[in-house]
Order: C-alpha cells, then sequence, then structure tokens
C-alpha cells in the first residue's frame, strides 16, 4: 500500500520519476494515466485500448514495480 500512498500523495516529480523507472511499457503508461493525469479508471482503459477489469490487473502487477523501487 505504500506504493500506492506515494503514486496519489507524492511531490510530482518525484512520482514522474519513480514512473520514469518503471520498465515495462504498459505499466509504465498505466501509472502515468492514472497518477500525473488523474485519469478515471474507464479513461485510463479507453486509453490504453483494454478493458477496465483488465487495467485493474495491470495495476496490480505496476503497484508491485513501484513498491520494488521504492525499497
Amino acid at each position: 500500500m505504500r506504493a500506492k500512498a506515494f503514486l496519489k500523495r507524492g511531490k510530482p516529480e518525484a512520482v514522474r520519476a519513480i514512473i520514469g523507472c518503471v520498465p515495462d511499457q504498459p505499466y509504465h503508461e498505466l501509472l502515468e494515466l492514472r497518477y500525473v493525469r488523474r485519469l478515471r479508471w474507464r479513461n485510463v482503459a479507453d486509453a490504453l485500448g483494454y478493458e477496465e477489469r483488465y487495467v485493474y490487473k495491470l495495476h496490480a502487477k505496476a503497484i508491485g514495480m513501484v513498491e520494488a523501487l521504492l525499497g
């Protein structure tokens, strides 16, 4: 949960920097759309061309990546 709190409440520069370190493009893009551009889940799914349910699964994996980066 620490990663979600950081992405929601962290300084914008720090959030962009950590998202920039996420190596896989779909995860990186999802995090950018959700936490930098502040899009709703429906809009994130539309932008990525995925079903909303699938975006939730990708998000869980992306959060795991951020957790690993935060240590």
